[in-house]
């Protein structure tokens, strides 16, 4: 038992993936303000409405990949981690939001 209220526990557990989350949106970002293309850009044209037409691929190779896997591991790993089975993220944070409407231990 780590002694935190149920609430804090809840901020706490949600601050990793919530922090990749972030990390891979900024590496989105940057690569879509410099106009580059990736693989998954159909996806987000098809179900974001992002309008790939005028990007390209970046000039190098090793910008290519280092831009992404950054955003693939930081989104990917998030989601998994989100997953409601303890040890993961998710099953902590599973267990405040049970905690905090059954007030009482929810073990």
């Amino acid at each position: 038992r780590q002694g935190h209220r149920p609430s804090a526990q809840l901020v706490i557990s949600l601050a990793g993936p919530v922090a990749q989350l972030i990390l891979g949106g900024l590496f989105m970002a940057f690569a879509y303000g410099f106009g580059y293309h990736f693989e998954f850009d159909n996806w987000l044209a098809r179900y974001g409405g992002l309008d790939i037409s005028e990007l390209r691929y970046p000039p190098s190779p090793v910008v290519y990949a280092a831009i992404k896997f950054m955003i693939w591991p930081s989104v990917v790993w998030a989601l998994f981690n989100l997953l409601p089975v303890l040890p993961l993220d998710g099953g902590h944070v599973f267990h405040s939001v049970a905690s905090i409407y059954l007030r009482r231990d929810a073990w």
